[in-house]
């Protein structure tokens, strides 16, 4: 709604869930890790890889909404 309301010249977006997801459940998503439980895993299914699609499909969101012609720099943090 933000990036359509305006015309901007700059429109800048963060996404901290990537890394903060990792801090959180990273036991669950790495089955070396000394706290993985397969049987969390089964229930939880994977946290970091349903979190990094939903930031995918939220990077598309607002590529979409710019249009075709605004230019897109994508920069990633150090992760986990």
């Amino acid at each position: 709604e933000m990036l359509r309301a305006h015309d901007w010249d700059l429109f800048a977006v963060t996404f901290h869930e990537g890394h903060d997801i990792g801090h959180m459940c990273w036991h669950v998503h790495d089955p070396a890790h000394p706290r993985h439980d397969p049987q969390e895993r089964r229930r939880l299914g994977d946290p970091l890889l349903r979190i990094d699609r939903q930031m995918d499909d939220a990077l598309d969101a607002l590529r979409e909404a710019a249009g075709p012609e605004a230019t897109t720099i994508v920069i990633s943090g150090p992760g986990m």
